[in-house]
């Protein structure tokens, strides 16, 4: 690659000439999407442990030719809580790819950084497998059709079709659902709430030794993730029993190609109880309906929840499907836990997976 090619850390300085190059190295959807999302993912976090954040910029001579970005987590393994960073953004300009630029970006991040984890496509993928020994993990999303005939409609234009596929359809899902509903746990009320209080701060406290690696689940966290997001709108419905919060839901409707995508971006109910998590979301899932969702999107990992949403109607989505990556360099015998992806409590509210669109 020759010594014209350097990384050097960003500066706060650096900032206008990043932007440029992100503008040549993006469509201009992805380009407007990361910049409207710069101060809040990098600048604002509340997990960021120091005043600039961690970005690497690939330089040949003085112009920046590619990038990666951390975001900055904290995750509790086997209860205590570490600072790690989520491997995100990672773009090299059109004019240097296929040479294997990237590569030197990214050996330089693990360097750093002995935990953390990242999400990968299909290209990202083959690009960094060869500098890691953790272990990646093919995850499939979970989806359940909500509508055929809106996707019937926008798919083919077909009138005729959407009306057959909506008679055949809709009444028969909605049956399903009332059938298969239970009483709500007692003393349980679930409503649509603002934001995230002091509650969900004990209900962490209380569940976070139930997994063996999950992303932190408070207050400031939360807030951060899913009310301050400046380029999307989510809808949070929380479970209370008396003074105390004991499960939460969040909820995103977007719109591509004319279709209404409804996603359960993130859950947590108290001692796993299945019947929370069912009311919950089903309560979801009658909002999302009332949106005119016609497809709902969600990811678990745990064969527990796993097992309940399919028992709710969802089945896994084949389509593009991303890779786990969690990776660490630390000999501590009781971190190795981290880099198996089974003992993960994941949703697709973690990391940058759901900041994509």
């Amino acid at each position: 690659m020759g010594n014209c090619f350097k990384v050097h850390r960003y500066r706060k300085t650096d900032r206008d000439e990043v932007f440029a190059f992100l503008r040549k190295a993006y469509s201009p959807i992805d380009y407007n999407r990361l910049i409207s999302q710069w101060d809040w993912k990098y600048d604002a976090n509340p997990s960021n442990a120091n005043a600039e954040p961690y970005i690497l910029l690939l330089k040949n001579g003085t112009n920046i030719i590619g990038m990666e970005g951390t975001m900055s987590l904290r995750v509790s393994i086997l209860g205590k809580e570490y600072w790690i960073k989520n491997f995100c953004d990672l773009i090299v300009h059109p004019d240097y790819r296929g040479q294997g630029l990237s590569r030197q970006v990214v050996r330089q991040i693990i360097a750093d950084h002995p935990i953390g984890f990242s999400w990968l496509n299909e290209i990202s993928q083959k690009t960094v497998a060869p500098l890691s020994t953790s272990q990646y993990t093919r995850l499939l999303f979970l989806f359940r059709l909500m509508d055929s005939s809106q996707v019937i409609y926008k798919t083919t234009g077909s009138r005729l079709l959407r009306r057959w596929s909506s008679l055949l359809t809709s009444p028969s899902q909605r049956l399903t659902d009332i059938l298969h509903r239970r009483p709500s746990p007692v003393g349980v009320t679930i409503t649509q709430v603002a934001n995230f209080d002091q509650r969900v701060d004990f209900l962490w406290k209380r569940i976070r030794r139930n997994y063996p690696v999950i992303v932190v689940r408070d207050q400031s966290y939360l807030n951060w993730r899913f009310v301050h997001r400046p380029d999307a709108k989510y809808t949070l419905l929380a479970a209370t029993k008396g003074d105390d919060l004991v499960g939460y839901i969040v909820l995103r409707v977007t719109e591509k190609s004319g279709i209404k995508w409804g996603y359960l971006t993130d859950f947590l109910v108290e001692d796993k109880s299945s019947l929370l998590l069912k009311n919950l979301i089903y309560q979801a899932i009658d909002y999302l309906r009332h949106e005119r969702a016609a497809i709902i999107i969600c990811l678990a990992t745990m064969h527990f929840f796993r097992h309940i949403l399919y028992r709710m109607g969802f089945i896994p989505w084949w389509l593009k499907p991303k890779y786990f990556n969690p990776r660490i360099t630390l000999p501590d015998p009781e971190l190795q836990v981290f880099r198996n992806s089974r003992q993960w409590y994941l949703t697709m509210g973690d990391g940058d997976l759901e900041m994509s669109f």
